[in-house]
């Protein structure tokens, strides 16, 4: 499976349309749950990320689904699910991309999450 993931894609048009400001990013314009990927179990994962905010750093994590209120407050390096994270943890300049390489071990709901401060 490849998949191409942009931080931040269409931050301005969001603001614009709905006025909408989330304590989140967005991947792809998707936040906040309302976007699903299925990848079948032993697949082989291909990420390519890039930073397309205009204003700030930002990373990217495949974590186990988090309460709200167990959502740690820094995700670290071992919170990542097969090790599924970009490097370096505080993230990636604007612009910048990196590639996420993984096979997917065990059928379940998993978190794409920027890892970058809190």
């Amino acid at each position: 499976v490849a998949i191409e993931i942009v931080a931040d894609w269409n931050q301005i048009e969001r603001y614009r349309r709905d006025n909408i400001r989330t304590d989140i990013i967005d991947f792809n314009g998707y936040w906040g749950g309302n976007l699903t990927i299925i990848v079948p179990e032993d697949w082989s994962v291909q990420i390519d990320f890039i930073n397309g905010s205009s204003n700030f750093w930002h990373g990217l994590m495949v974590t186990r689904v988090y309460a709200q209120s167990e959502m740690p407050v820094k995700l670290k390096a071992e919170d990542a699910i097969w090790g599924a994270y970009t490097t370096p943890l505080e993230g990636i300049k604007i612009n910048e991309k990196r590639q996420l390489n993984f096979v997917a071990q065990q059928t379940g709901s998993y978190f794409l999450a920027c890892p970058r401060q809190t």
